[in-house]
This record gives structure tokens, sequence and C-alpha cells, in this order.
């Protein structure tokens, strides 16, 4: 379940439902009597692509998905897979002869914060406002316009009596001063003691930020926790910090001309030849005839009768009966390697043949 906020500083903003189920409405308990205000929960519709609004007692009404789509940010909660608690108030107006269903569903660009609840915080419910003093801050210029219109979630501290806003990794500035806010002290101070860290929701626009805290009288001081979202948010809720480019500075020098001028050429100009400018041509020289050492005298090879004795010897301690077929490598004609590839092939091929010749019209 995902709770929106139900308010935005005391000020609740709902959406009257055009599809209303009247069966379930006229069958609440004192309706006829005084206004409705129910606990609700919206259900992703996905045959209209719209939402169901379901209270204790049943479906009250619909969101179609024309009504659906002025709520652009609802669509992460639906992507999420979890399903949205508000509260809904149902009233009968007898002049108009109709029930009207009005779901708090608040403002657009406040509906889903950017960011999560920070993991075992608590969360303050909203009625009052106060402005974050973003001067004595951590955030810049930059920072401010970018941030635009949004949600967050931040963490109130107590510094020496005065109450700070942040967000992990930024100090956004200063919510109230010592003594303003007495019963917002005594709330940190009794979660500081606790090791509890103290969240709030925060509302960001036209370059400032303010924090939704319960008012002095509230009966309710804390709200239910948000759960986070498995989609991502577009962008960040707080843009990260940019390098702010110096103030540039005109500078301006003089120099004297004397010091690095030079007098014009002047006077005749002579012109040289082109051909006298050409290189003697040079006069190759004879390279000198390497002479090439003579090869050195190979050792002569066994005979060939010697090394077929010592094979057949050799096989003859074997097991067995071995038949052996002796024939002779191809030689080159003359002393050395072959002159080609192809030439040894052609030799190979031709002791071969003469080893298997075959009677009778075989194929090659």
């Amino acid at each position: 379940m995902y709770p929106l906020a139900k308010s935005y500083f005391g000020v609740e903003h709902v959406a009257v439902l055009d599809n209303v189920v009247l069966s379930t409405a006229l069958s609440l308990p004192t309706l006829s009597e005084a206004p409705l205000a129910l606990d609700v929960t919206l259900e992703a519709d996905a045959f209209t692509g719209g939402w169901r609004v379901r209270s204790h007692f049943g479906i009250l009404g619909y969101l179609d998905a024309q009504e659906a789509a002025d709520y652009p940010a609802l669509d992460r909660v639906r992507a999420s897979g979890l399903q949205l608690s508000t509260r809904a108030t149902v009233e009968i107006l007898p002049a108009e002869g109709c029930v009207d269903v009005a779901v708090s569903l608040g403002l657009a660009p406040w509906m889903i914060p950017n960011n999560d609840q920070p993991a075992g915080s608590v969360l303050l419910c909203g009625g009052l406002g106060l402005l974050v003093d973003t001067a004595s801050g951590q955030l810049n210029d930059a920072q401010l316009d970018q941030m635009g219109t949004q949600q967050l979630f931040v963490t109130l501290h107590d510094v020496e009596g005065d109450i700070v806003a942040a967000t992990p990794g930024t100090v956004l500035g200063g919510v109230a001063a010592a003594g303003q806010q007495p019963h917002l002290n005594a709330i940190l101070e009794r979660a500081a003691g606790q090791g509890t860290t103290v969240a709030a929701r925060a509302f960001s626009a036209d370059r400032r930020l303010a924090v939704d805290v319960p008012s002095p009288d509230a009966t309710e001081f804390f709200a239910a926790s948000v759960p986070a979202l498995g989609i991502p948010p577009s962008r960040p809720a707080i843009p990260p910090a940019t390098v702010e480019p110096t103030t540039f500075m005109a500078w301006e020098t003089g120099l004297d001309a004397a010091d690095f001028s030079a007098d014009l050429p002047h006077g005749m100009r002579h012109i040289a030849s082109p051909t006298a400018t050409q290189p003697e041509p040079v006069t190759a020289q004879p390279e000198p005839v390497a002479t090439q050492p003579e090869p050195a005298a190979q050792p002569e090879s066994a005979a060939p009768g010697q090394a077929h004795a010592e094979l057949a010897d050799l096989v003859s301690h074997m097991p067995g009966q071995q038949t052996l077929a002796w024939r002779d490598l191809p030689t080159a004609a003359a002393p050395g390697r072959f002159s080609s590839e192809s030439a040894r092939v052609r030799a190979r091929r031709s002791q071969r043949d003469a080893a298997h010749r075959r009677g009778g019209n075989h194929r090659k």
C-alpha cells in the first residue's frame, strides 16, 4: 500500500468522480444525515487503464483513463505493482439530485515524491507549512532552479535548538529557530533519545522549499510510512551540484611597437634562376657483390638397407605377426630440397602409384 499525502499545508485537493457506483454509495450508514469521510484504496484497472476507488463497503466509483491521464505521476505506483491509499468524502447533493464522491489525490506535480523515505525513519503528519531558509544551506542557485515543482522526503534535526532540514549528503537549510516550534523540538528530542530519525514531506516550487509538519494543536503527529517504489523517478530530488563558472574579467595592456616591429624590406630584389638552385646529380656507386659461402658438407645418411634392417629387427620383437611393406620416400634428383611444393607432390604421387598398382580397370 502506498499512502498519498492527505493535504498540502492543511489544504486538501480532491478529484470528484464522474463514474459513481450509486448502489455502494447509498448503502453507506448515516450518509443521509451528514457527509462521510472514508479511507479508500485505488486499485489499477487494467481493462480501462484507470483506477477503481474501493472502500470497506465496496467500490465507490472509477477514475477512467481520461481522468487518470491528469495524474501521470501515479503511473510509477502502477508500474511498481502497488495500490494507493488515501481518503474520500461521500455526500448527497439534494439540489442536484446526485451523490458526490471526492477523492483526495492532491496536485499532480506534488503527488509522488522523487526520493524514498529514509529507512527506519518515522514520518510526520502534515498541516503546517514552514519555509526552509535555503540561504543557510548547501544548495546553490542552479540547483534551486533545477528542482522545479516536486515533492521529496527530508529529515529534521535539532541543532542547538534550531530545526534543520536535510537530505542524505545535503543540508537544505534552517526550518525554525530555537523556541519557535517547541512541539517539534520535543518530538525531535524524544526521537533522538530512541535513536530514531524523523522524516517529513517537503514541497518545492519557484525556487522555494517548504516542509509540511503537524500543527501544535494536532491530534496526530505521525503518518504511515511510505514504501520505496520499484520504478526510479525521472530526475533526482536534489540535482547534482555543478561548478559555477568564475566571473570573466577584462584585462588591457599596452606594448611599445618599437620593441617588436621591424623595418619593411626596401631596395632591389634579386631573383635566382630555378636551375641554379637544383642540386648536382649524384653518381651511383656500384654495389659490392657479396660472395655466397659454400655450404657445409652434409653428413652422409645411413644406407637404406641398414635402416630397413634395424626397423625389421625392432618390429620382430613386437608381439603378434607384423606385416611390413617398405617403400622409399621420394627423393630429389639433385642434392638439396625440391624446387617447389608441386614437384614434391608429383614425386610423392608417383611413388604411391608405383607401390599400389592394381590390375583391371579401376577409377583413380
